[in-house]
């Protein structure tokens, strides 16, 4: 008898620390659940960042492209027009020889 109050002492407590960790389950499943919604928001907001920074990347290949195609060209264009100027100048100011 004394045994069997035993073991129904020992039955209590574990059915009470079952509970106790149903319960804490419960609890870090709900946490899980909102953390997994935050991670969800923070993903899609960074979606929206990324195709900005696409944009703007975009522009900016753009703009160095054009700079570097303007460049040459102004590059080209003064060489040109100095060689013009040399043959103005020897023209003008012939060398005496």
């Amino acid at each position: 008898m004394a045994e069997s109050n035993i073991i129904m002492g020992r039955m209590k407590r574990l059915e009470t620390a079952f509970i106790q960790v149903s319960e804490l389950l419960v609890d870090h499943s709900e946490r899980f659940d909102r953390i997994e919604g935050r991670i969800e928001s923070i993903d899609a907001r960074l979606e929206g960042v990324n195709q900005r920074l696409d944009s703007v990347t975009e522009r900016l290949d753009r703009l160095i492209r054009v700079t570097v195609e303007e460049r040459t060209f102004h590059y080209e264009r003064l060489s040109d027009m100095e060689r013009r100027l040399a043959k103005l100048e020897g023209r003008v100011f012939p060398e005496p020889g």
